[in-house]
């Protein structure tokens, strides 16, 4: 249940009701080249008008597309599952902001003015108001690639230094197994002994001393190529 709602966390709506405000205050901005004057008092129900607007045109594409990101889909599936969960939410943004505000006119033509809503549902919006589904829709959509091909980017980029980071660890490991097993074949105690009586014999004798050293050294030549041969095995 979890996994089907994680695009509700308390992040996923903050940024969702930024984007509400965001384009509430764009069509907002419209009213300071505009002629008529309006107070402050105005202006701010108008810039609440316009961020509820948005709330109502968005909002059932963003629950829909967000059940839909959750579900267990893969490939093209998921690509058909997430688009037909977009037309239908922007679809059912028309029904809700019809519940909410029914008695909106609007210019629908040159100079023929419309009711925004009729009875429910209400068929005629979608053809007389086309821009009110068309715009929310092409918003939506671009928003929403945007959104998918982040996420994709970071999972890819995460996924990159997952597996190096198990790479490195299976290197340290390997390197830790080849030092455990030079430990295991070279006694240190045999070690220092045999390092004594390398300097004993070069204090009676320069070829003793390097004919014992020669054999100290491919004594440990053979300890360091044996993990390597057993691993090749």
């Amino acid at each position: 249940m979890s996994h089907l709602l994680r695009s509700f966390n308390w992040k996923g709506v903050l940024v969702f009701m930024g984007f509400c405000a965001a384009l509430a205050l764009w069509t907002w901005c419209g009213i300071i080249f505009s002629n008529m004057p309006l107070s402050p008092n105005d202006q701010l129900v108008y810039f609440l008008e316009l961020f509820q607007r948005s709330l109502l045109n968005y909002f059932p594409a963003y629950l829909l597309v967000g059940i839909v990101d959750g579900l267990p889909l893969r490939g093209r599936v998921r690509l058909a599952s997430l688009t037909a969960a977009l037309v239908a939410g922007i679809a059912l943004a028309v029904q809700a902001r019809c519940a909410v505000n029914f008695n909106e006119i609007y210019w629908a033509y040159d100079a023929v003015q419309l009711p925004y809503c009729t009875s429910f549902p209400t068929w005629t919006t979608y053809f007389h108001f086309p821009g009110a589904s068309i715009q929310p829709l092409s918003i939506a959509a671009v928003v929403m690639i945007f959104v998918f091909t982040m996420r994709r980017d970071r999972e890819l980029v995460e996924s990159l230094h997952r597996v190096q980071a198990e790479e490195l660890d299976s290197h340290r490991q390997r390197v830790e197994s080849e030092i455990d097993t030079m430990r295991a074949r070279v006694d240190p105690d045999r070690l220092v002994a045999t390092l004594r009586a390398v300097r004993e014999r070069y204090e009676g004798g320069i070829a003793e001393g390097e004919a014992v050293l020669d054999s100290l050294i491919e004594e440990l030549r053979r300890a360091a190529r044996a993990p390597a041969a057993a691993a090749a095995e």
